[in-house]
């Protein structure tokens, strides 16, 4: 749960992939490929080609369709050949994405909202996306979540607070 302020530093973005893979016992070079949720800019989308040397595939998908193709120009321009950006949401995925991802990734708390369209998160919205992202993991994979605390009402909802936990 993170109050960090992401839109001016993303130098926070590649400390939490360094602080989860370290929790997790994960060899950065093990990860081959990543599922990005609600990418926003390319600021954030590119920070995995440079962190993940070893990366075969990162596949960004995001509900706003201008930022979508802001990126799909950056990644053009700027991009290692190895991103994917398609527009779309958790019940809304692109058809061949395909499964056994390494991470899967909602960095920006306001994208974990997005994603799954609502303003709270409630036990039953957070299980059904836990389910959701678990398909979509590899056997040994990492789903990394932020989310602000505006967005849970830890002491009212027990249930949603104790997914977070796990």
């Amino acid at each position: 749960i993170s109050e960090w302020p992401f839109q001016t530093n993303p130098e926070i973005a590649e400390r939490i992939y360094e602080i989860a893979l370290s929790l997790a016992n994960v060899n950065r070079e093990s990860i081959k490929r990543i599922l990005d949720l609600g990418i926003g800019e390319w600021i954030y989308f590119k920070i995995f080609s440079e962190v993940f040397s070893s990366l075969k595939e990162v596949i960004g998908i995001e509900k706003n369709g201008d930022s979508v193709e802001r990126v799909k120009g950056k990644t053009t321009q700027e991009g290692s050949g190895r991103e994917k950006v398609y527009e779309g949401d958790m019940n809304n995925l692109p058809e061949g994405i395909g499964r056994d991802f390494d991470i899967v990734s909602i960095l920006y708390p306001n994208a974990f909202i997005n994603m799954i369209d609502t303003e709270r998160i409630e036990g039953e919205k957070l299980r059904k996306l836990s389910e959701d992202i678990s398909k979509r993991l590899s056997q040994e994979g990492l789903f990394i979540i932020t989310i602000g605390t505006e967005e849970i009402d830890l002491e009212g909802n027990k249930e949603a607070t104790s997914y977070l936990e796990k």
